[in-house]
């Protein structure tokens, strides 16, 4: 097995706290294929932020921001890791429900691939395990819709 970012840095406290966070400031204002909420979920992301961020002493308050900061510009590879982890858990959740929340919700394959744009950024390995282990057996068993939205238009 290759060594992934976390292993080649030394350590996972850092991608830890760049995801524990993101998750912080998402789980309110996000559902990851909701088209709809997606488009003020950025604003509402932001409020979320700074309200929590006021809330904390000034030394906690700006390094917790910076970590912030570096998970959401993803230009480390402690950010893009992070970055998968936080991509990769739903996935994981959704292979675990044999698939319920993404049937439930009608979700479409290229909803997920577009989600995990960057997925393989951060470890292309836990990419292929994903997509091959999460992904290509709910397409299988028709729980994740192959077909595209404008499939869908008559």
């Amino acid at each position: 097995m290759c060594a992934t970012p976390v292993e080649s840095l030394g350590g996972v406290r850092n991608p830890m706290e760049n995801t524990l966070l993101s998750s912080a400031f998402s789980i309110r204002t996000s559902l990851a294929y909701d088209e709809e909420a997606k488009k003020s979920q950025r604003e509402r992301e932001l409020k979320g932020a700074e309200r929590l961020f006021g809330m904390l002493p000034e030394d906690q308050r700006d390094r917790i921001r910076a970590l912030w900061d570096e998970f959401e510009a993803g230009q480390t590879a402690e950010a893009r890791f992070a970055r998968t982890m936080d991509n990769f858990q739903p996935m994981l959740l959704n292979a675990a429900s044999d698939g319920k929340a993404w049937s439930e919700r009608g979700v479409r394959l290229e909803q997920v691939e577009h989600r995990n744009a960057k997925t393989a950024k951060g470890s292309a390995e836990l990419w292929t395990y994903a997509l091959e282990n999460f992904i290509k057996p709910n397409v299988e068993k028709g729980r994740l819709k192959k077909e595209t939205q404008a499939d869908n238009v008559s």
